[in-house]
């Protein structure tokens, strides 16, 4: 979590900060997602994998998003 943290802020000028969470349904994703009210949350649309830290830049270059009411996946 720390090189995603690092690269994003260099990469962007962005703070950021995980949670980690288990969903079980899309109400409680919703629930999570609205409960900062700031408007500023960013999200991982895919699950990561150990494997995936080989590939963090596309991760976060691709996969993530910035919006409150759904996916946008760039």
């Amino acid at each position: 979590m720390e090189e995603v943290k690092e690269y994003v802020e260099k990469k962007y000028g962005v703070v950021v900060e995980f949670e980690m969470t288990t969903l079980v349904s899309y109400k409680e994703e919703m629930e999570i997602r609205f409960s900062s009210g700031d408007d500023t949350g960013i999200y991982l649309v895919d699950n990561l994998f150990d494997r995936d830290w080989y590939n963090i830049n596309y991760y976060v270059n691709h996969q993530y998003a910035a919006d409150l009411t759904d996916y946008i996946s760039r």
